[in-house]
């Protein structure tokens, strides 16, 4: 875990392009108390860090859930966690601590949603990360267009199977792909996806505390994100029970 916190910090300068001794400080900062087991004040200061210099780094984001789940704050170690397998999905030190949250969280929901069934088929997407399959596709692309040119170049040629092979398989490969991206970025922009902060949170019928309690859920519970009503959010659970919770009782 230390060396991902080192290696958090140069990716940051990496990206930053440029020297920051009070960027530098504030992470040495945040890096010693975390190995001092200060965990909260290491935390505070990550989230400052992000939130200061706006960066998108997913060894940041791994280092602020590790601190919220030694806290045995599950649901916010969860949210951090995925915005973290959002841009290193293939992390060992990242997919073991989301094992860990996800195993102490109370709610065990089997998932009925549609959104089982297509992780499943677009498994790329929990694989990679959004660039990646984009830089990929893009490649498959420009050799489906390759194998075509040289099928028209070669077309009375013997080679011309092996061209139109090469076109057909990098073609499916191509399809492939460009779907995966396509569900990655449905997910990133039009799935909104929250987690629950509290313990014992009822879920209500309608927005207000007087309405019957549909079902109750605990810290670290994931859920789908719908409409907002005052000081309630409409949320959906992966059986699909759907009902309003205060938004004080998610992160998202």
């Amino acid at each position: 875990m230390k060396r991902i916190l080192i290696l958090m910090i140069l990716l940051i300068f990496s990206e930053m392009h440029a020297s920051n001794d009070y960027f530098a400080e504030k992470v040495q900062k945040a890096t010693k108390l975390y190995e001092n087991n200060q965990t909260t004040s290491s935390r505070e200061i990550f989230e400052e860090i992000y939130k200061e210099f706006k960066i998108n780094n997913g060894y940041l984001f791994f280092n602020i859930g590790t601190c919220y789940l030694k806290e045995n704050m599950l649901g916010k170690s969860l949210y951090w966690f995925a915005k973290a397998k959002s841009l290193i999905p293939l992390n060992s030190s990242l997919n073991k601590n989301i094992q860990i949250a996800s195993s102490k969280t109370k709610d065990m929901i089997e998932d009925t949603t549609y959104i089982k069934y297509l992780e499943r088929l677009f498994f790329v997407s929990y694989i990679l990360s959004l660039k990646n399959i984009l830089y990929i596709g893009t490649a498959l692309f420009y050799l489906l267009i390759i194998c075509l040119i040289l099928l028209t170049l070669f077309y009375k040629s013997r080679l011309k199977i092996i061209f139109i092979r090469g076109g057909i398989v990098s073609g499916i490969f191509f399809i492939f792909f460009l779907l995966n991206f396509f569900w990655d970025y449905y997910k990133l922009n039009f799935i909104k996806i929250g987690y629950i902060t509290n313990n014992n949170v009822e879920i209500k019928s309608d927005f207000n505390e007087k309405s019957d309690t549909v079902a109750v859920v605990n810290d670290g519970t994931k859920v789908i994100l719908y409409n907002h009503v005052e000081n309630f959010v409409k949320i959906k659970l992966s059986n699909n029970v759907t009902g309003w919770i205060r938004s004080s009782n998610l992160i998202y």
